[in-house]
């Protein structure tokens, strides 16, 4: 059993590395992201303390750049699909 998760880790790299060469080919770079991780990853961990981060005078000038009128952004350049979610990359996707 153990062979075939292999197998199958294996077989999607190696289709992944043609579909990027393929794209490379055509549009020049392409930066790809394996996210792999433990359930944090997954986005699993509570939103709270990044609030509390984001509001708090001595940490909120780090988290300017991801926050417009006291709401996280949205990216509109990274994607996320996650179970049945979709969308422009924000936190709280778990």
């Amino acid at each position: 059993m153990r062979i075939c998760k292999y197998s199958v880790v294996v077989l999607f790299l190696a289709l992944s590395c043609n579909l990027i060469d393929n794209c490379c080919a055509q549009s020049g770079t392409v930066k790809v992201f394996i996210l792999a991780g433990q359930s944090n990853m997954e986005g699993k961990a509570k939103n709270t303390l990044l609030e509390h981060q984001a509001q708090d005078a001595k940490t909120k000038e780090l988290f300017n750049h991801l926050r417009s009128n006291d709401e996280w952004v949205v990216r509109d350049d990274a994607f996320i699909k996650f179970l049945d979610r979709s969308g422009g990359l924000t936190i709280g996707y778990g």
